[in-house]
């Protein structure tokens, strides 16, 4: 829509330049065809082709809004078999009624305007050009007119003559312009010019650009205008078989029969009436006078222009060229079951010796590394220290973000060379989120709050206290005061080799397991835990097991969500989404698109967490996201039992 309006913007006021500045020297019927380009470019739902002559090189990119209207969801939460506490989860969360029962984003908002205004302009045309038509039949009365080919009728009262009907136009005269016939025979020729022309289907289709483009000025001035230049093109049809003497007469005609003042809604009607106004009147008097000719070098003008404005209006700008290509690493995929003993090599290739840069760029293959070198240019400072310890970090709530992308296009807010972390902004129709990407498993763990039994503490809190880089919420926990504290562990869970809690033994929660060989496992919470296992936190739902995506009917309302996995390079992915802030449109969004999001970073195995105001992600010594809380909103939400932490070193 927005390219659609900027070309045809563009192209209107070219048109109407070009009709003001070539008034007079401009063939009238070559004049009214070039309003066609316009309609033709209002009603083209796409541009044709790329083209680096296209307008919209000149315009910088709009991103979509991220907005839609829904309902929230309202659904119970499983209970633990303990009857005394509750889960405090984020699917309890959802359950809590919200205030408003609907919530319209400003892209639906947007889109209902539009709509509404589409369809009150139709329905005002069509009731227009019945209700003249019906009046029309009410007062007409038959005239006898054997030399015209379509039915000639006199209505009295009608403004002046015209053309009315879309498929079987008919002839309409006023009492004095049938009396006379002189004016009779001029009037006759205009309006059999227009009906040879076909221009009561040119108005229909100049109606459908009005109603559908309802909202834009432009539009209403290219339709006043091509109506204007539609008269005039039709009395250069008749002039061109009227001596000079009878030009005359014509003119004196037209000045005894034209409304010197526009009516009401004719910008609204399909008829071919001469009621255009006082400059209308002047042009046609003066194209009668002067007997204007169109030069050839003026044709020719109007050709190329014409040529040029289709190829810089119908095109769109060209692709982003495409990514330079990146060496892929090298690595052995962990087989889909369980092994019996670690994969031979879990290790990232060794980089090219003594190539710095070939080390960061085959560490990072999920950059676009065009992005990342054109970064560089523009902050040659980020080298200062080495390509071993590029620190880039604009992850914050704010908007801003850095220019690096990655190869699918999403933008990258914060890397860390020494610490192998990537953080990749994540949108989507209704929600928001951070994606944080870590090359080496081997730093990841589960780190319980010192306060463990009493408050908790904040993911930050805990990831700094055990020398972490990254963090975000595990387990949920149990809340049987309503306080919020976070301090009782719900569920089984395994840090660095030591279990805590129970398992959950009601309804069907899973268990990720990570392994001595770095290595995530998905299994259910009441099988055994593999003597192998390091950490472990319980859940649900498992989001993808092996590669594949489990789907769920289950937990499918837009909420905050937290999901941990790993890919098929072994990196760590952490994915926190935001929402229940409706007048942003952010509301969530539901753990199938939670799986979708992570698949296209080629996660192998993953599992949906606590969500809600526990749905936080921690990095370098501040919170990424938000909560959903509105009071915790930048706090680092809920007091957490334990949370995974990404650590510096070990």
């Amino acid at each position: 829509m927005l390219e659609i309006l900027i070309s045809s913007t563009v192209l209107i006021l070219a048109l109407t330049a070009l009709r003001f500045f070539l008034r007079g020297k401009l063939n009238p019927r070559l004049q009214y065809t070039l309003w066609l380009l316009a309609a033709l470019r209002l009603l083209l739902p796409v541009s044709l082709v790329r083209s680096p002559v296209s307008v919209m090189n000149a315009v910088p990119d709009v991103p979509a809004a991220v907005q839609r209207l829904t309902a929230p969801e309202n659904r119970r939460a499983p209970q633990t078999d303990n009857t005394q506490s509750t889960v405090q989860t984020a699917s309890e969360t959802e359950t809590a009624p919200t205030e408003a029962q609907m919530q319209l984003t400003g892209s639906t908002i947007l889109k209902l305007v539009w709509l509404t205004g589409a369809a009150a302009m139709a329905l005002a045309v069509l009731a227009q050009n019945l209700l003249f038509l019906r009046r029309l039949k009410r007062i007409r009365r038959p005239f006898a007119c054997p030399e015209s080919p379509v039915p000639v009728w006199v209505a009295s009262g009608l403004p002046s003559p015209c053309l009315a009907g879309l498929f079987r136009p008919e002839i309409y005269l006023t009492p004095e312009a049938a009396q006379n016939p002189e004016t009779r025979q001029f009037v006759l020729r205009h309006e059999l010019a227009h009906y040879h022309a076909r221009d009561q289907l040119w108005s229909l289709l100049r109606l459908i650009c009005q109603c559908l483009y309802w909202f834009d000025p432009f539009v209403w001035l290219a339709a006043a205008l091509s109506q204007r230049d539609c008269e005039l093109a039709c009395d250069e049809r008749v002039l061109k078989d009227l001596d000079p003497g009878s030009r005359v007469s014509y003119g004196r005609a037209l000045l005894g029969l034209v409304a010197p003042k526009r009516a009401r809604g004719q910008l609204l009607s399909c008829a071919t009436t001469m009621q255009l106004g006082r400059k209308s009147l002047r042009e046609r008097i003066t194209l009668i006078a002067k007997k204007p000719k169109m030069a050839a070098y003026t044709l020719v003008f109007v050709l190329v222009l014409s040529l040029v404005l289709t190829a810089c209006t119908f095109t769109g700008a060209p692709a982003q060229p495409e990514p330079e290509p990146v060496p892929e690493p090298v690595q052995t995929e962990p087989e889909p079951v369980q092994p019996e003993e670690p994969p031979a090599d879990t290790e990232a290739p060794q980089p090219v010796e003594d190539d710095p840069e070939a080390d960061f760029q085959m560490a990072f293959p999920m950059l676009n590394y065009a992005s990342f070198q054109r970064y560089l240019d523009e902050h040659p400072e980020t080298l200062d220290s080495g390509w071993e310890h590029i620190r880039i970090n604009e992850a914050g709530f704010d908007d801003a973000g850095t220019s690096i992308e990655t190869q699918q296009g999403d933008q990258v807010l914060a890397v860390d060379a020494e610490y192998g972390i990537v953080l990749v902004r994540i949108t989507g129709d209704g929600y928001r989120g951070v994606l944080a990407v870590g090359k080496d498993p081997s730093r990841l763990s589960i780190e319980m709050a010192t306060t463990l039994g009493t408050a908790g503490q904040l993911s930050g809190e805990i990831a700094s206290a055990h020398n972490g880089v990254l963090a975000m919420n595990a387990n949920g926990f149990l809340d049987p005061n309503g306080a919020g504290n976070g301090g009782l562990l719900a569920g089984y869970t395994m840090s660095n080799g030591t279990a805590y809690g129970d398992h959950f033994s009601a309804y069907a929660y899973k268990r990720i397991e990570l392994h001595e060989d770095n290595l995530f496992y998905i299994k259910d919470a009441l099988s055994p835990v593999s003597e192998d296992c390091t950490d472990a936190a319980e859940f649900t739902p498992a989001l993808i097991v092996d590669g594949k995506k489990i789907m769920d009917d289950y937990w499918t309302g837009e909420q905050p969500r937290a999901c941990i996995g790993q890919s098929e390079n072994y990196e760590i992915l952490m994915l926190v989404i935001e929402g229940r802030y409706p007048l942003e449109g952010i509301l969530g969004t539901s753990v199938n698109n939670c799986s979708e999001i992570l698949l296209q970073h080629k996660c192998m195995q993953a599992i949906n967490l606590d969500g809600g105001s526990s749905a936080m992600l921690w990095f370098d010594g501040e919170y990424v996201t938000q909560s959903s809380s509105s009071p915790l909103r930048y706090t680092g939400g809920r007091p957490l039992p334990n949370a995974w932490v990404y650590k510096k070193a070990e």
